[in-house]
Order: C-alpha cells, then structure tokens, then sequence
C-alpha cells in the first residue's frame, strides 16, 4: 500500500517482489535466513537440526506466519510430534530449539513475546528403551546357555550378547587385532 499513491517503477518493483525479507510474514523464510547467519557461530550438527526442524514443521504446516505462533500452535505440534510415534526426549530436543527460533524472531522483535515462556520443556525424561531387557529375560538367557539348547555358532552368539550384557563390553571379533581394547 506504500506504492499506491505513488508507484515504483518496473525494475524497483521487481527488487522489492522478489526480496524475501521485505514485509515477510513468514516464519520459515526468515528463519532460514536467520539461519544462515548462525552458521559462522554454531556447531555444524547445531545447524542440521534447526534444518531438520523446519522441514519436519513445514511437512505439518507448510506455511507458518509469525502471529500463529502461538502457545496454542505449539501445543498442537507437541501432540503432532506425539502421534508421529516419536519419543518424549526427541519431542522436547526439537521444543528446545524452536523456541531458541522463536527467541531468534523476538530478538528481531518480529514476535512480541516467546510462546515458550509458557510451555514447559522438560530436560529429564525417564529412558524410554522398549528394547532393554528386564532381569527376568536375561536370566532365562543365561539359562538356555547353561543348557546348551544351541547349536555351536548360536551358542557362542548367545554367550558373546550375555557377557555384553553382564559387563556392557564387546567382546572381540576374532581375527581383530589389538587395538587398545580392554578384551
């Protein structure tokens, strides 16, 4: 509307079309650019995570304008992520950065307040191994070796997962030379 009254001509019109930044109520668009500029300051892991954040989000909401994120919003990703199937500690890594995203938008006083200061991210989670064996399991493993129910090459696996398991070492791969190991 700033042109209205007084147009540009073609060649500024295109700059200012064709500029991201200008007016943008885009999170993502100005997030990556944001992005960008962190990464001379952050881990390279750091900025594949950001990376990977926003295009799991995009994939729920392919466009995300600053006035919708909301405690609401985040709220919903937060069941989002859940049914996804992802676990608790995954869902709150990804909450830790995008509200370091959205402090990012404040900053640039693009949000007028962090969402976040209302939503508790939460930094201790109970392990959630569905595949750790409980007491019971191992010792009917230990069992079935003092049977010898195996043939020998299932045998020696079965030995080889128990001392793993009582001593949480590997053992040696045979034919491995030496290289520092305790075994």
């Amino acid at each position: 509307m700033d042109y209205f009254f007084n147009p540009l001509p073609l060649p500024d019109f295109l700059n200012k079309l064709k500029d991201k930044r200008l007016g943008n109520t885009d999170f993502y668009v100005f997030i990556e650019n944001e992005i960008e500029l962190l990464k001379a300051s952050r881990a390279e892991g750091t900025i594949s995570n950001y990376h990977k954040l926003i295009n799991t989000m995009k994939k729920w909401k392919p466009t995300l304008s600053f006035n919708e994120i909301t405690l609401e919003y985040i709220q919903r990703y937060h069941n989002y992520e859940l049914e996804c199937g992802n676990i608790l500690s995954t869902i709150y890594k990804k909450h830790a950065n995008f509200k370091f995203l959205i402090g990012l938008a404040v900053d640039k006083e693009k949000i007028t307040k962090n969402p976040y200061d209302k939503f508790e991210i939460k930094k201790s989670i109970k392990a959630q191994n569905n595949d750790v064996l409980t007491e019971e399991e191992i010792k009917t493993l230990q069992r079935t070796y003092e049977e010898g129910k195996y043939t020998a090459g299932k045998q020696e696996i079965l030995r080889e997962f128990l001392f793993s398991c009582y001593t949480s070492l590997q053992q040696k791969k045979r034919g491995e030379e030496k290289q520092g190991n305790i075994l």
